[in-house]
């Protein structure tokens, strides 16, 4: 059984209570290369990935040929020059995506009539130094807080979950917190076990975001905010964003009865009395028995039917799955109201757009509520 660590016990040489996840690169299935491009060639390392997360360790270097334009034998001078990447992750793309490719001269001379230009200066030059093309940018961390004591749960986002390039996901379950946030009560007492940890264990200072995953207007995504100017969001607050940028009506599939009355308060508080927004269907379980495995068969099965009825009696062309809990389940939804019909992943939704705050270099303005 794995020992589940508290996020206080963390620290430079240990991992998160369940791990770090980051993403891997796309293979193809087609093995055949260009003749023209040269395989890279990896130097291994026997560093774990959180050594190298956490910098204790260099980390592995891939060393490529550049890329040829054409079939030519390479000059020597081309024979001796090697692109070497540092990379935070064992499986990376061989080269740069930003990489420039050394185009011959004719391609590069102006037009007839046309008075050649200085080239345009490349994105992160400083006095007219370029920033070196073997450079690459470091993995932009992401804490997953669940805050809830469920490791289970934790599991099942992590195994789901697969972030985009450039982003690493480390997942935190709170040792102390209730069992299963079914309400307001539970929802307070789940972010006074949280946030103390976080505080202790410097956690706001190792990652570049913060995804509390909890399907409400969980009071930790405020107390965040007004610790740290890096990005904190709910995935309450991701899937309805997400749901408004893709369809005409959601509806939201949820847990316990009692969340029909919090969740439609909490739509309305976001984003007003919005006729995109249909209406909450409750299964009548519980968040512990919905990735359990006593009632799989009920619980999805009263999923599928919640899902038909947002559909079918309230036009909706979103459906938002509204638990942590219900990452993974999308297919038992998507048989039951058919393929055009869009379904969000909220932890998923919530770590790709976070992700994208970070890329673009947001941050949490500290000119008002949080200032």
């Amino acid at each position: 059984m794995k020992r589940k660590f508290s996020l206080a016990e963390t620290g430079p040489n240990k991992d998160l209570d369940t791990g770090s996840e980051h993403s891997p690169s796309s293979h193809s299935g087609d093995t055949t290369r260009p003749p023209s491009i040269s395989p890279p060639t990896i130097i291994a390392s026997t560093a774990s990935a959180a050594d190298i997360a956490f910098g204790n360790v260099a980390p592995p270097i891939i060393s490529a040929s550049p890329p040829r334009l054409s079939s030519a034998a390479p000059s020597p001078k081309q024979q001796q020059q090697h692109l070497q990447h540092p990379i935070y992750s064992s499986i990376s793309p061989p080269f740069h995506p930003n990489q420039q490719l050394s185009l011959p001269p004719h391609l590069l001379a102006a037009p007839p009539g046309m008075a050649s230009a200085p080239p345009p200066p490349i994105p992160g030059s400083v006095a007219g130094i370029a920033r070196p093309q073997t450079q690459l940018p470091p993995f932009r961390r992401i804490l997953v807080i669940n805050p809830n004591s469920s490791l289970e749960m934790t599991n099942t986002m992590r195994t789901m979950v697969r972030p985009p390039p450039g982003t690493m996901v480390q997942y935190y379950t709170t040792a102390d917190g209730p069992p299963s946030i079914d309400g307001a009560r539970t929802s307070i007492q789940s972010a006074a076990a949280a946030l103390g940890p976080l505080i202790q264990s410097n956690a706001l200072n190792g990652h570049e975001g913060f995804l509390v995953a909890c399907f409400s207007a969980h009071p930790l995504v405020e107390c965040i905010r007004e610790l740290t100017s890096k990005p904190v969001m709910g995935i309450f607050q991701a899937s309805i964003f997400y749901a408004l940028s893709l369809g005409g009506r959601f509806g939201i599939v949820t847990t316990n009865q009692r969340w029909d009355y919090i969740l439609t308060k909490s739509v309305h508080d976001l984003i007003g009395p919005n006729p995109a927004f249909g209406r909450v269907i409750c299964t009548g379980y519980s968040p512990a028995e919905v990735h359990g495995e006593g009632n799989r068969n009920q619980v999805q099965r009263a999923m599928a039917e919640a899902a038909s009825k947002l559909v079918r009696e309230d036009h909706c062309d979103v459906i938002i799955l509204g638990c942590a809990g219900m990452t993974g389940l999308e297919s038992t939804v998507r048989e039951a109201v058919g393929k055009d019909v869009t379904i969000i992943d909220a932890v998923v939704a919530g770590v790709h757009m976070l992700a994208g705050l970070i890329h673009s270099g947001q941050h949490t303005s500290r000119a008002g509520a949080y200032g």
